[in-house]
C-alpha cells in the first residue's frame, strides 16, 4: 500500500511511523559476504546479472575470487550477464560466459525473455539518469513472482558522516547520481511497479587495505555484527517484488 493512500501530508507523523513499521517488517540485518550471499538466493535459478564489468575490468579478470559475476554463474541454473562494456562483454564471451551488449535504460529494451527467477543489479542503479527504463526492463524480464535485487551505497555509512563532518564534503564516487536509503529506494520502486520485500546491510568486505585502514574496517565489522546497526554498513541490499 502507497502512504498516499492512507495520508494526505507526508511529513506527518502517522505518515513517518507507518513507513518505519514497513521497513521494521522488511529489515533483514547485516551480514559480510555479498559473493556468498547471491550466491546461494541464485542457487539453481534463473538469473539475468546486470552491470557485470566493473571499472577495474581487465584482461583475467573473470578468474579473479571475488568477481561477484562469477559466483552468480556458477550457481546459478542459467544465468545471462549484461553490460554496455563491449570490449570487456567480448572478452568474458571468448572465456566461455553467456553475455549480452545491452543499454538497461534504452527505452522499450526487451531481452525476449519474460521468465527470469531473479535480476541482480550490484552497484549500478546510483549511476543511472533513466530509472523509469530500468525498471521498465526488469518488470518486462521477471517472472510473475521473480525478483529484483539491487545493491547500492548506504549513505548513511558511519565513516561518510565522520568525513562530512571532518571535510564538509563525501563524495565515493563522482559518477553516482543518487542515494538509496530504506526509505527513499520504497518511494522510488513504489513509483515504478515494485514493493520492497526485504533489506540488508552489508559489512565491508575483505579489502586490499593496510595499517589505520585495515583496523578501522575490522572495527567497523565488528561493530556492525555486535549491534545489527545499518550505520556500519557501507552497502545496502534490497529485494524487490513486482506488484500486481
Amino acid at each position: 500500500m502507497k502512504w498516499r493512500a492512507k495520508f494526505k501530508n507526508p511529513i506527518s507523523k502517522k505518515a513517518i511511523f507507518w513507513r518505519m513499521d514497513k521497513l521494521r517488517k522488511a529489515s533483514g540485518g547485516v551480514f559480510i559476504d555479498k559473493e556468498k550471499f547471491l550466491g546461494k538466493l541464485v542457487k539453481g535459478k534463473k538469473v539475468m546479472d546486470w552491470g557485470i564489468v566493473s571499472d577495474r575490468c581487465g584482461e583475467g579478470y573473470e578468474k579473479r575470487p571475488r568477481w561477484l559475476h562469477g559466483h552468480i554463474s556458477r550457481n546459478a541454473r542459467y544465468c545471462l550477464g549484461v553490460d554496455i562494456k563491449k570490449k570487456e562483454l567480448a572478452e568474458l564471451k571468448n572465456a566461455g560466459y553467456n553475455v549480452r551488449v545491452a543499454d538497461i535504460t534504452k527505452p522499450g529494451l526487451d531481452f525476449g525473455d519474460h521468465n527470469y527467477d531473479i535480476i541482480i543489479a550490484s552497484e549500478i542503479i546510483e549511476h543511472l539518469s533513466r530509472l523509469e527504463n530500468f525498471f521498465k526492463t526488469a518488470r518486462k524480464s521477471l517472472s510473475k513472482r521473480g525478483r529484483l535485487v539491487i545493491t547500492t551505497p548506504n549513505p548513511h555509512w558511519i565513516v561518510h558522516a565522520v568525513t562530512l563532518f571532518l571535510t564538509n564534503f563525501v563524495s565515493p564516487n563522482v559518477d553516482h547520481t543518487v542515494w538509496f536509503c530504506p526509505s527513499t529506494i520504497t518511494e522510488t520502486v513504489e513509483r515504478n511497479g515494485f514493493h520492497l520485500y526485504q533489506y540488508y546491510g552489508i559489512l565491508k568486505n575483505k579489502q586490499p587495505y593496510g595499517g589505520i585502514k585495515k583496523l578501522a574496517m575490522g572495527i567497523n565489522n565488528l561493530l556492525g555484527r555486535i549491534l545489527g546497526s545499518y550505520s556500519f554498513a557501507p552497502n545496502y541490499l534490497y529485494i524487490l517484488k513486482k506488484t500486481a
